[in-house]
C-alpha cells in the first residue's frame, strides 16, 4: 500500500515538473491512465477543400464579412498530394478575430484528384479553374473539421445576397432555413439540421449524399442548355 502511494506521489511530482516543458503533453498522456484520469483527445483542426474530390494544392484565403476584398489570412496553399484524406487540407489561425466573427473561406485553383467522386484517386487529376466558398464563425474554423464544397458554395451564394440586409445573428437563422431545404437527415450528428450540416457534408461520402433532400448527382448532370453546375463552379 505504501509503495503504491509512493508511486502515485512520484508520478504527480513528475507531472508537475514537466508540465511547463515541451514534453508535458506526451508525458501527461502516458501517466494519465495510471493516475485514473481520462486524457481529453486532441482534435486536429484541418479542414478540406473538395470539388468532386479533394482540391490538391488549392489556394486558400479567409475574409471577414466586413471586408471581402482584403484577406484576413492567406493566400496559403492547401496540402498537395494524391491522398484522398490529406489532399486539399488546410488550417487557419484567424489571429485577432473574436469567436463569433463570421469568416468566409475561399478555395480556388488546385487539382481535383477525384473528379467523379468515386472514392478512388484519379490517374490524371483535373485542373480546377473555379472557386468554392464556405461561411462559418471563427470559432468553428478553429475547432471543427469543416469542408469547403459545392454545397457550401450554394450556401454562400444564398447568404452573400443577404449580408447587407440582415444582422450577423440572423445569418445563422437563414443558414438553418437553407439547410433544412437542402438536407433531410442530420449529417454532423448534433441532432438538428442546420448550417453545421452544410459544413460537415462530404461529397465523397455516399452516406452523406443520401442525407440530402435532392439528388447530388444532379450537380454533375448536363441540363437542357448543355450546362453542368459543377463544371460552372
Amino acid at each position: 500500500m505504501k509503495r503504491h502511494r509512493l508511486a502515485v506521489f512520484i508520478l504527480l511530482i513528475l507531472a508537475y515538473v514537466f508540465s511547463s516543458t515541451a514534453y508535458s503533453g506526451n508525458l501527461l498522456m502516458m501517466i494519465a491512465p495510471l493516475l485514473g484520469k481520462q486524457q481529453k483527445a486532441v482534435v486536429p483542426l484541418s479542414h478540406q477543400a473538395v470539388m468532386g474530390g479533394p482540391l490538391s494544392g488549392s489556394s486558400i484565403k479567409a475574409f471577414k464579412l466586413a471586408d471581402l476584398t482584403a484577406p484576413t489570412e492567406g493566400p496559403k496553399n492547401a496540402a498537395a498530394n494524391n491522398n484522398l484524406l490529406a489532399a486539399g487540407t488546410f488550417d487557419l489561425s484567424l489571429a485577432g478575430l473574436v469567436d463569433n466573427e463570421w469568416v468566409v473561406v475561399e478555395a480556388s485553383g488546385g487539382k481535383d484528384i477525384d473528379a467523379n467522386s468515386n472514392g478512388i484517386a484519379d490517374t490524371s487529376p483535373t485542373q480546377n479553374l473555379g472557386t468554392l466558398h464556405a461561411l462559418a464563425r471563427a470559432s468553428d474554423w478553429r475547432t471543427k473539421h469543416l469542408k469547403v464544397t459545392p454545397l457550401t458554395e450554394i450556401g454562400w451564394r444564398y447568404i452573400e445576397n443577404l449580408i447587407s440586409a440582415v444582422s450577423a445573428d440572423e445569418l445563422a437563422i437563414r443558414f438553418a432555413d437553407l439547410a433544412r431545404y437542402l438536407i433531410k437527415i442530420d449529417i454532423d450528428g448534433n441532432g438538428a439540421i442546420d448550417w453545421n450540416d452544410l459544413l460537415a457534408f462530404d461529397p465523397e461520402n455516399a452516406a452523406d449524399r443520401d442525407k440530402l433532400a435532392f439528388d447530388y448527382d444532379w450537380l454533375s448532370t448536363t441540363n437542357d442548355a448543355g450546362q453542368i453546375i459543377l463544371a460552372s463552379l
